[in-house]
């Protein structure tokens, strides 16, 4: 009776593993009590149930990792063809400007 009513209390604190270990080794022990029985096959839904919600927000967040990770280059990836296009839009205004002074120069001369 100590290991079943320790297992209910692990269970009221959130400590599914161990109210699960508690019951089973209640069970070794009264093997055909009912609520023994009843409590332990509960803990193991309970258990599975948490390692599935588990796995799934751990699939949800590589997911999202995934996704960010994959707007990450693409955002990166356009930033660097905004400073490819800046750089050869002020190249041609350089040389244009170079062009400009050319064609002052050659008037001057002439």
């Amino acid at each position: 009776k100590a290991l079943f009513r320790r297992a209910q209390a692990r269970r009221a604190l959130g400590d599914v593993d161990g109210a699960l270990s508690d019951s089973l080794l209640a069970e070794a022990v009264a093997p055909f009590d009912n609520a023994i029985t009843s409590l332990c096959h509960s803990l193991q839904k309970q258990r599975d149930l948490i390692a599935k919600q588990k796995a799934a927000s751990a699939a949800g967040a590589e997911a999202t990792e995934g996704v960010t990770a994959a707007f990450q280059e693409a955002f990166s990836a356009s930033l660097q063809e905004a400073d490819m296009a800046d750089e050869n839009e002020n190249e041609d205004e350089i040389e244009k400007e170079d062009k400009k002074e050319d064609k002052k120069e050659d008037k001057k001369e002439d």
